[in-house]
């Protein structure tokens, strides 16, 4: 998964202007097993932000291809403002005391063959560390048979 960029637009006294902009390097995503398989990104938002933009990029490779045989399958993005973002892609229950924090949660979904984005806005977001986790849905258990043919003779 890529996450193209974070841009963050800031105001000062009468106008407006683009501050920042940050791109991460692409990270291979996991179907979801245990909070290991989650990749998690950090940004900063820095005072005075009116607008943070977040452009989600996410695209398929197996081997050498472009992934034109992987399955389509949708890529769950988690995003929270101070720390990492609690979540519950498994649907458990928590103890009825516990409290948990919210956060916004946005799902890509394969619209192109190889490539699918996603826009994510906040307006007036909250400044200083701002944190997305990221996963595949979980491996549905499915068991493939690979056969092999020895050589003939």
């Amino acid at each position: 998964m890529y996450f193209n960029g974070l841009q963050l637009t800031a105001h000062s006294a009468d106008c407006l202007f683009v501050t920042d902009y940050f791109t991460r390097t692409p990270r291979k995503l996991n179907a979801f097993r245990s909070f290991a398989s989650v990749e998690l990104f950090h940004f900063n938002v820095p005072e005075d932000t009116v607008v943070a933009v977040w452009n989600l990029i996410t695209f398929k490779e197996q081997g050498g291809t472009f992934g034109d045989s992987c399955p389509d399958r949708n890529v769950t993005v988690y995003f929270r403002s101070g720390a990492p973002p609690v979540i519950n892609p498994l649907q458990t229950r928590f103890p009825r005391d516990t409290i948990v924090p919210s956060s916004f949660a946005v799902t890509l979904t394969w619209t192109l063959p190889n490539r699918t984005t996603g826009v994510f806005n906040v307006t007036s977001p909250l400044p200083g560390d701002w944190f997305l986790a990221a996963h595949l849905p979980k491996d549905e258990g499915k068991i493939s048979v690979k056969v092999t043919v020895p050589p003939s003779c």
